[in-house]
Parts: C-alpha cells; sequence; structure tokens
C-alpha cells in the first residue's frame, strides 16, 4: 500500500478517534454505549494491505479484527 493510502486510513480513524470513539472488538461492542467503532478487515489475497493497516493501527494503539479467506 502507498504512502496515500496509510495516510487516507490513518486520517480516516483519527477523524473517529478525535470525535470521542472508541475502537472495540466484536466481544466488547455493548449495544447500549454509543460512539464505538469496529474495525474488520476482510483478507482475500494481499497480505501486505492488511501488514500496513497492522502498523498503522499498533501507531495509533487501536486493534481490529482480520478475516481470512
Amino acid at each position: 500500500m502507498n504512502n496515500f493510502l496509510n495516510n487516507n486510513y490513518k486520517n480516516f480513524i483519527n477523524k473517529f478517534l478525535e470525535n470521542g470513539y472508541r475502537v472495540v472488538t466484536f466481544d466488547d461492542f455493548d449495544s447500549n454505549k454509543s460512539q464505538q467503532l469496529i474495525l474488520r478487515h476482510d483478507i482475500d489475497f494481499d497480505l501486505s494491505i492488511a501488514y500496513e493497516n497492522c502498523k498503522i493501527e499498533h501507531e495509533l494503539n487501536i486493534s481490529s479484527t482480520f478475516f481470512f479467506y
């Protein structure tokens, strides 16, 4: 993934964080709470994109779920 896409993904997530959202897992999701963000990635062919997303999420101290097909 190129720097443009990396920066867009990072900016996209940061907008949620700046607006008070917290990233939760599927298990931690609470339907009684608002401003929760669940991140999931469907990995079909390219592990390099998953790796880049993972590095960005690590930098932001958040986690997501990866589904492999």
